[in-house]
């Protein structure tokens, strides 16, 4: 049980890193901590839900102009997180932001 607990922290902090070194590489302002990120991300079901694929989840910025932060970070299925970040800025997104989970206690 131990082994398996510490292959999901240790996955989930890989992934994290890469996460944070991909916007960095983009020139995008990285406030998320370990703990914020994870937040998102708070069992190994819903980490498994991380998907590049139609029926996954990604995480995105709320304002594209602001960079990853606990009040600006997101949580969409994977369609409307591709849809949301081609809109940004050209049409009024708000309805797709319903369907958005964010960070509790914000």
């Amino acid at each position: 049980m131990n082994s398996v607990k510490s292959t999901f922290e240790s996955a989930r902090r890989r992934t994290y890193t890469a996460s944070r070194c991909q916007a960095r590489f983009r020139n995008e302002a990285w406030e998320l901590t370990f703990e914020d990120w994870c937040e998102f991300w708070p069992t190994e079901q819903e980490f498994s839900r991380r998907s590049r694929h139609s029926n996954g989840v990604c995480l995105t910025r709320e304002d594209r102009q602001q960079g990853w932060s606990r009040t600006n970070t997101i949580k969409l299925p994977r369609p409307l997180g591709r849809v949301y970040n081609n809109l940004y800025g050209r049409f009024d997104t708000s309805h797709i932001l319903i369907h958005a989970e964010r960070l509790t206690g914000v």
